[in-house]
């Protein structure tokens, strides 16, 4: 589930496994520093029989020296630096070691590096460490020029480096080295701000190249550094931000912050009308939203600064502002520039009351992935946020400030792929927040997520947002982020926090390896199997060495990849050729990123981002596919397996949806090797690896000491209680909405159905399976619906399945909400048309799907439910039928959960938001939720209803619907119509529930105006927990957890029904919340 929330980075202490040592030797590049660290890091590699070679930065290029140096790698036999700087490698000071000098700037220097140092007799590369950032000046050396050459002595060199080694197939693992670059909450030095940045740039490598990523480590003396960067040896020892303090080893963790974000009984910002305040960017989308905030908490003076003029839109509201009262300074200035800062403070002086706040919001955006950057990229990027924040910082150190506010990103404390510039810059921003804090100045760094409507994120186009969703990164709101503002700089304690909208169950499967440091995030979740890659590499790898020929194998491969392409970029299959190139597909490095995990997910295979993203730009989809073949290392087919493959006919006589097989061939009987070659999980049950993946999910309830939920007999009618193992329990966990599952009334007409007809129709309706009780059903479903014509069938879960698939076919494309039941989506698969996920009730981007995929196909289904059932919320219909009219397509609502729930009668979401019941195709629910009976119903236009009857699977084939369970909808039906109070008494108690758990601080996701209230607990575990904990509570509700939603998005869902006493949910929720 998507949430808003705040996390924070904290360090806890941590101590690190005695590294089980290497007897082969190896090569180290150490990038040194002046102060002796990499020197005495050398001296116990070597004294193990390592090879270590050292690179310094050129004297040149050191802080505060002007000189001009040749841009040339070279290397001296002493400890003097040469007059000439021209050659290449030497003999060091020490035997055995090569000392060289890189210009931290020139590209090629690094190159000529990893050419001419690792020849053929050179032990292989095991690791880099870069401790050049030791060499940055300290903050009161940094001026704008000096921030600049750190700037590029750190990041830049670290970029270059990177760069490099990909380009010259360098596997070995990157260490990066600060000293006092990160607060970990401990007393001790100042921060060194120059060095910042490089931990926002170390977070990006991370994601971009897992397979070279060491860690960052922050103040470690030689011996600790020894013990990191060997630390590798060790199973499982996965720490990648790490700081010493003390002696004392931390490690970084992600947790959520104790911040309350309600807006209730929370301090006022420190707004006054008879002060001054700042934004920087003010003139931009988000400066303007702050700015129309502030004056509406009772600002009256505002200095806005940017770039560039104000647009049209920004001077209406500017015009707006000065009508409320508010005095507008507008200044065009550059924030990275000193001389314009000094001009732009000078003029607030003179014009303006006293300055009481800062709210630095200007940054620029310049996104690529490493491999595609360069200097002038990351310098563009990070003057805003360095020099600029630097400026604001020196210039008003010694001003009586209420508040100096940095709206920084998630990108600096997650990471992000393609955002390496965007981290470092907004590294150092937070850096500086807690160098102010440490001087006794105000500061607060918000790490924020993307916007909605205003900001960066905003700009980029709607398929790049669509894509971030993808990935788990949703959009805040403008009215909660400038919500969540206010609360924030109402706590004058928070020096730093992350707000963002992330679902954390998909942002984690972006990444190759599971960090640490998101390891809160997931440690108690059991339901994640570390085998799964294992199993998804085993399942493929058995299923190519049962494919008979090369050629059979390449195409199975292709099927997937161009599966799993399509839904990276949000296109159809049938509009990507397999030997177009891939380039021509626009394939960013965020799609890249998502695709390579989609390769090791669903293939089991590790693809380096580098090597992905240079064959998307030189291969086609075979080419790709072939070499993930090749890297699956399949054995050589023995003769049985040549006799199987020469087995195949040459042209094939099937249709791509059927194949024939045959033991006689021209080359006789196929031999009967060949059948002992199959895995067994392929042919015995007991063996299928799903079965076996259940047992392991079994075996974690004994362990956790927790009750299996599953199959609980309940021994009476499920009401507002329900009895198991006779104790009488509360119950939330079935969908008997109305109460109408036990009415006597009911139960009434299914005893006369059976007396008058029997217990079964003993046929299928088409045969002689029809009786009177069917059409008086179907009659009252379409009078209640307001359709033409309606038609039961015997499950709701058939009733999709049977009708999408039978109207559809391969020619056909169906669209539906990521969120569809299992049901929806097993009948598009049985219709073998083109599938189409788009993101939950996102309209818009239905709209995009359908505008470059409606006339590549003949019919169009867009399938959406009119309440989800795993979220409760409702789908907003009128805006899907509108895209329905638009691009002449069929809509199909599911009403599972929303007849008997929705609309003032019960109607359902075409009564809720009050559309004509023909705007939609085919309306399609079950009668047995509020209507307490078993069965679907499809309900539209006669003709259609008539055609499903003569011809549907699903119905010709099945026997016909009990009478009793006819008869019990039917009076069910009856009844609500005539007892209008029980929906209403539905809805208060629903809206009851949900503002109590809200009140209580319970995670309610997406609901809204149903009975379905999840109470999102994140992993699957807690929810097994908390689940076992209420049931011994007397509270019987039941845990939602992968595959049923995603993992990380674990839930308890509560069923509120008409019958629930306000002191029934009231317990429930109170011990929800005391549990949880």
């Amino acid at each position: 589930m998507t949430t808003t929330l705040t996390r924070k980075a904290c360090f806890v202490p941590s101590s690190i496994a005695e590294s089980l040592g290497n007897t082969l030797p190896e090569s180290w590049l150490i990038f040194a520093d002046g102060g002796g660290v990499g020197q005495a890091l050398a001296e116990r590699l070597e004294s193990s029989g390592n090879t270590c070679v050292l690179v310094y930065a050129d004297a040149g290029k050191k802080m505060g020296t002007a000189r001009r140096v040749d841009h040339h790698a070279f290397a001296h036999s002493s400890t003097t630096l040469p007059s000439s700087r021209q050659g290449l490698a030497g003999t060091g000071a020490r035997d055995g070691n090569k000392i060289w000098y890189l210009d931290p700037a020139q590209s090629g220097d690094f190159d000529r590096l990893f050419t001419n140092a690792f020849q053929e007799k050179v032990p292989p590369l095991r690791g880099i460490v870069h401790l050049w950032s030791l060499d940055a000046p300290d903050n009161a050396e940094l001026t704008s020029e000096t921030l600049a050459q750190a700037q590029t002595l750190i990041c830049g060199s670290v970029l270059h480096l990177l760069q490099a080694q990909i380009k010259q197939n360098q596997p070995a693992k990157l260490w990066l080295v600060t000293r006092n670059a990160v607060s970990t909450g401990q007393s001790g030095a100042p921060l060194v701000l120059a060095q910042a940045p490089l931990w926002g740039l170390g977070k990006v490598i991370a994601l971009e190249h897992p397979d070279r990523w060491g860690a960052m480590i922050d103040n470690p003396e030689a011996a600790d550094l020894l013990a990191e960067i060997t630390a590798e040896n060790v199973a499982e020892e996965r720490e990648d931000q790490v700081a010493y303090r003390d002696g004392q080893r931390y490690v970084a963790r992600l947790v959520k912050s104790s911040l309350s974000l309600s807006i209730n009984a929370q301090p006022s910002p420190p707004l006054q009308p008879n002060n001054s305040y700042l934004i920087t960017g003010g003139l931009g989308g988000l400066g303007l939203e702050v700015a129309r905030w502030m004056v509406g908490k009772g600002a009256r003076h505002l200095v806005l600064t940017g770039r560039r003029g104000p647009s049209t839109e920004a001077q209406d509201l500017l015009r707006q502002l000065e009508g409320m009262g508010a005095g507008i300074l507008v200044f065009n200035g550059d924030v990275s520039d000193h001389g314009q800062m000094v001009h732009l403070f000078e003029e607030i002086d003179e014009q303006m009351p006293p300055l009481k706040g800062i709210i630095h919001a200007a940054d620029i955006l310049d996104d690529g992935v490493l491999l595609q950057q360069d200097i002038a990229r990351f310098d563009k990027v990070m003057a805003p946020k360095v020099a600029g924040t630097w400026h604001l910082h020196t210039l008003t150190q010694d001003r009586p400030l209420d508040f100096f506010v940095c709206f920084s990103s998630m990108a600096s404390l997650l990471g992000s792929p393609g955002q390496g510039n965007y981290a470092a810059a907004n590294g150092f921003m937070d850096a500086l927040i807690h160098h102010r804090r440490a001087l006794g100045l105000p500061g607060l760094s918000i790490n924020w997520g993307a916007w909605a409507k205003v900001g960066m994120a905003a700009d980029s186009d709607s398929l790049q947002q669509e894509r971030l969703v993808a990935i788990g990164v949703d959009s805040i709101e403008p009215n909660e982020g400038i919500s969540r503002l206010g609360v924030l700089m109402g706590q004058a304690a928070r020096i730093q926090v992350g707000v963002a909208s992330v679902n954390w169950s998909r942002y984690l499967k972006q990444s190759f390896v599971a960090s640490a440091f998101l390891s809160e995030l997931t440690r108690r979740s059991s339901f994640a199997s570390e085998h799964s890659y294992e199993i998804a590499r085993k399942t493929l790898v058995d299923q190519l060495l049962a494919s008979p020929g090369d050629e059979q194998k390449l195409q199975y491969v292709k099927r997937i990849v161009l599966r799993m392409i399509s839904e990276t970029l949000l296109i159809s299959e049938d509009t990507i050729d397999e030997d177009q190139d891939l380039d021509e597909l626009g394939i960013d490095s965020l799609m890249s990123t998502q695709l390579r995990e989609k390769i090791r997910k669903e293939m089991g295979i590790d693809i380096s981002n580098a090597d992905l993203i240079e064959l998307i730009n030189t291969s086609t989809l075979s080419q790709l596919a072939g070499l993930l073949i090749r890297k699956l290392n399949l054995p050589e087919e023995d003769d049985g397996k040549k006799a199987l493959s020469r087995a195949q006919p040459e042209k094939s006589t099937t249709t791509e949806k059927e194949t024939s097989f045959s033991t006689k061939t021209e080359y006789g009987t196929l031999p009967e090797k060949h059948a002992w070659e199959i895995p067994e999980h392929f042919y015995d049950t007991d063996c299928f690896v799903e079965y076996e993946w259940l047992q392991e999910q079994k075996k974690s309830f004994g362990q956790s000491g927790i009750d299996n939920p599953y199959f609980r007999v309940n021994e009476a009618i499920i009401g507002a209680t329900t009895q198991i193992d006779d104790r009488e329990l509360i119950s939330f966990s079935s969908y008997n909405y109305i109460g109408l599952s036990g009415d006597s009334r009911v139960s009434e007409a299914s005893r006369e159905a059976i007396r008058r007809y029997g217990t079964s129709p003993s046929a299928s309706r088409i045969a002689t399976g029809e009786k009177p009780i069917h059409g008086k059903l179907e009659r009252a479903l379409a009078r209640f619906l307001n359709t033409e014509d309606c038609l039961v069938f015997v499950s709701g879960h058939a009733t999709n399945v049977t009708v999408i698939g039978h109207l559809f076919s391969s020619r056909d494309l169906i669209v539906h909400d990521t969120l569809a039941h299992n049901s929806i989506v097993q009948g598009c698969l049985l219709s073998g048309a083109t599938r189409i996920p788009f993101f939950h009730n996102n309209y818009e981007q239905l709209d995009n799907i359908l505008a470059q995929n409606r006339h590549n196909h003949e019919r169009v289904l867009v399938v959406v439910e009119g309440v989800y059932s795993m979220d409760g919320d409702i789908v907003p219909l009128p805006q899907f039928i509108e895209v329905k009219h638009k691009y002449k397509a069929i809509l199909m609502v599911d009403e599972a959960h929303s007849t008997g729930v929705l609309g003032k009668s019960g109607r359902g979401v075409g009564e809720y938001h009050q559309v004509d019941s023909a705007d939609v195709d085919i309306w399609m629910g079950t009668l047995s939720k509020a209507l307490a009976s078993c069965g679907g119903y499809i309900a539209g236009r006669h003709r259609m209803i008539e055609y499903l009857k003569y011809t549907a699977p699903g119905f010709m084939y099945s026997v016909g619907m009990t009478p009793a369970n006819a008869a019990a909808a039917l009076a069910a039906l009856e009844i609500m119509q005539q007892e209008p109070e029980r929906l209403e008494r539905l809805r208060d108690n629903a809206h009851f529930f949900l503002e109590s758990a809200k009140a209580r601080g319970l995670n309610t996701g997406l609901s809204h105006d149903t009975p379905i209230v999840p109470i999102i607990t994140g992993d699957s575990m807690r929810a097994f927990e908390l689940a076992h904990r209420l049931f011994q509570k007397g509270i019987n509700v039941h845990p939602v957890v992968a595959p049923a939603v995603p993992e990380g998005d674990a839930r308890l869902r509560f069923f509120i029904t008409s019958e629930h006493t306000k002191e029934q949910i009231d317990y429930a929720v109170d011990q929800t919340a005391q549990l949880l």
